[in-house]
């Protein structure tokens, strides 16, 4: 954590490289979120893009000292997210045929990327089923990678109140997944 601290001092300072290097260590999984969170590619890149222009911009006010630069970052693509779906509104994505061809991996039959697609259209039904402070949770924890005390400062939680909603999360996930039949019982209880 000490080298991302060094770049964010420099990058700070005006140098552009160590602006570089942070795009570098976290392009990939603020893209996945924004991803997960537009659902839709090309938003997810401009929103990205976005993030990391206004990132620029707010650098010099972002301070070491109290939240972490990752939470700083996803705050930034929180907001651009919201932002995105005021102005836009919530509109079904439509997949071109030919897309979902490319997308089908080789070693993957279409009866296994059709369950593929099944199963995460579920979880992001069952996801969004959960109460807002669970889904978030969920969401900075498991998708973004943030650590406990990172979700907490995003979310203005204790750490143990994190604890708590992922917990209740999971098991809400699991419950409402062994109802739609993709979860055995047994698995439920665990």
């Amino acid at each position: 954590m000490q080298e991302e601290a060094d770049l964010i001092d420099k990058a700070q300072a005006g140098y552009r490289e160590a602006v570089n290097a942070l795009v570098a260590l976290h392009w990939q999984p603020l893209y996945r979120f924004l991803a997960y969170k537009v659902g839709d590619r090309e938003e997810a890149k401009e929103l990205s893009q976005e993030t990391w222009l206004r990132l620029v911009r707010a650098l010099p006010q972002y301070r070491q000292n109290g939240a972490s630069f990752k939470s700083f970052l996803y705050r930034i693509a929180g907001n651009l997210v919201v932002d995105h779906w005021r102005k836009n509104g919530r509109k079904p994505v439509l997949v071109e045929l030919e897309e979902c061809k490319q997308q089908l991996p080789v070693e993957e039959g279409p009866e296994a990327w059709t369950l593929r697609q099944e199963r995460q259209i579920v979880l992001q039904e069952v996801m969004g089923e959960l109460p807002l402070e669970q889904r978030q949770t969920l969401e900075w924890r498991l998708l973004a990678g943030f650590s406990v005390k990172d979700t907490a400062a995003a979310l203005g939680k204790s750490e143990g109140a994190v604890k708590m909603l992922q917990l209740r999360a999971l098991e809400q996930v699991r419950k409402r997944l062994a109802v739609r039949g993709f979860l055995e019982s047994e698995e439920v209880r665990k």
